[in-house]
């Protein structure tokens, strides 16, 4: 049985026990390849008997009537594997949970395209090794298509890993149409800057880069971009992303780099990269990952790494 003969045959079972109008109209909107099963409650005995086959359960238990099943106990049972939010909360993001409950009941298959951005302005702080562990971990995990976008000013960083005189850089691909190359099943967009930057001297050129990416974009579940955040094409980056993860050590400069980088932009997530207690009080900001230093493991991209990365970008990933 192929992957879409099976995804025909699953369902994200969705408990629904709100009224909340705009979370229902959410839920008759909701868009993806796998089918929703919408289950409603009542009374929290309904709402306790249905958690054993839920994904996702929508629910303001002061709305329900209680019978035979505390709130309390309800409460406690939710705390559990399946993924549950309030009417409120789910009607501003109901694409983030349904995401969750599908990356948590392991329909991976059925997720939803996401776009995320690693930034900073220092380098050396781990945006490529981050950007290619979490591509191949997810690759790995669903073998689902993923793309690694470059930005470099210099010769490429990643085109060294495949390293054959038919694989291409951004220059290639738009002016030769050459293919991208694909390293473990990772489609990777390198950048050259030494001949990129003659597309941004030619009429059309940012329009044309935009473009290739876009295309990239979307042909794959996950797209991720290595961007310093000072480079020119930084705001096409920035753009497109649905997530912008600034990355940082615990160099001073990175540190303070990565606080102007959130002061100036609402939105934007930090993960701390190889940063101890002391890194974290500096930052004096939440993060949403704080990832081990691996030492020399680094240069393959460890799945250490990824796994930690994908609850950020799918969250409610493994629950």
């Amino acid at each position: 049985m192929g992957l879409l003969d099976w995804l025909k045959e699953r369902k994200l079972v969705v408990v629904v026990a709100t009224r909340h109008a705009e979370a229902l109209d959410a839920l008759q909107d909701a868009d993806g390849d796998l089918p929703l099963e919408l289950r409603e409650a009542v009374t929290t005995r309904g709402l306790y008997n249905a958690l054993p086959e839920a994904h996702l359960v929508i629910a303001d238990l002061e709305g329900l009537r209680e019978l035979g099943i505390t709130r309390k106990r309800l409460r406690t049972a939710l705390e559990g594997d399946v993924v549950a939010v309030s009417g409120a909360a789910f009607a501003t993001a109901p694409e983030r949970y349904l995401n969750q409950a599908r990356a948590a009941s392991g329909l991976t298959g059925a997720l939803t395209a996401q776009c995320v951005t690693f930034t900073a302005f220092s380098g050396g702080v781990g945006k490529t090794t981050l950007s290619l562990s979490l591509a191949r971990t997810f690759r790995e995990e669903t073998g689902l298509p993923v793309v690694v976008i470059e930005l470099s000013y210099g010769p490429s960083g990643v085109l060294p890993l495949i390293d054959r005189p038919e694989d291409a850089h951004l220059y290639e691909v738009i002016t030769q149409d050459k293919g991208w190359p694909v390293w473990r099943g990772v489609t990777l967009a390198p950048m050259d800057w030494s001949t990129a930057v003659l597309l941004e001297s030619s009429e059309g050129g940012s329009d044309q880069v935009a473009a290739v990416w876009q295309d990239l974009k979307e042909r794959h579940v996950l797209t991720i971009f290595d961007a310093p955040a000072y480079h020119a094409h930084w705001p096409m980056a920035e753009a497109m992303a649905d997530q912008v993860l600034v990355v940082t050590d615990a160099r001073a400069d990175a540190l303070a780099g990565a606080i102007e980088l959130v002061g100036r932009h609402q939105g934007f997530d930090v993960i701390l990269n190889r940063g101890g207690v002391t890194a974290r009080l500096a930052l004096d900001m939440p993060v949403v990952a704080t990832l081990p230093d691996v030492g020399g493991d680094a240069r393959d991209f460890p799945a250490k790494l990824g796994r930690k990365l994908l609850p950020v970008v799918y969250p409610g990933w493994g629950r």
